[in-house]
């Protein structure tokens, strides 16, 4: 599960605006892809809580129903890619 900013706000009770402040200034972890920005659940839940930062516990539950949407790794694999150090 990915996170646009603007799904990540709430979570934190702040707008887009801020979340940009705490990537710039405080390192709140994102991810670029195709221009667009994302955030990791997991992620953010680790830096809320190094940073003291206050962050609703549905962040985490969210994430962890979104995870059973997931396929399966032998799916991803099959679709074909890019593969290093796979065991």
């Amino acid at each position: 599960m990915q996170l646009t900013l603007r799904q990540a706000a709430p979570y934190f009770s702040v707008d887009e605006a801020t979340l940009r402040g705490w990537i710039k200034r405080r390192g709140l972890p994102v991810h670029k892809v195709n221009e667009q920005l994302y955030l990791n659940p997991v992620e953010l839940w680790q830096w809320a809580m190094e940073n003291g930062v206050v962050v609703s516990r549905r962040l985490l539950d969210d994430a962890r129903q979104a995870a059973e949407d997931v396929p399966p790794l032998s799916d991803l694999l099959a679709a074909g890619g890019m593969h290093t150090d796979v065991g």
